[in-house]
């Protein structure tokens, strides 16, 4: 059963140069990333791993994910040096 209990919230948008921003938390605050697994990161340990919501927005996709404690569901996939690179050439 879903706890009623205050929850993090966190917004996590990519912007048109593919920079991600991570905003909200119990910090507040306002950072940018490289990629979607740094701010994911940085949302985690400001959270101190505790439920979540998260807010994600990339191109008109908005999809909405809720992390229990621990977080223990995968977000995005481990992080590919190069991939960008590679898939265009």
């Amino acid at each position: 059963m879903a706890s009623l209990a205050p929850q993090h919230r966190f917004s996590i948008t990519c912007d048109d140069s593919g920079s991600w921003t991570l905003e909200g938390g119990p910090q507040r605050r306002h950072r940018r990333f490289p990629d979607l697994a740094a701010a994911l990161d940085c949302a985690k340990h400001d959270g101190e791993l505790e439920p979540a919501t998260i807010e994600l927005r990339v191109s008109g996709l908005y999809v909405c994910i809720h992390q229990d404690q621990g977080w223990p569901q995968r977000v995005c996939g481990p992080r590919q040096s190069g991939w960008l690179s590679r898939r265009a050439s």
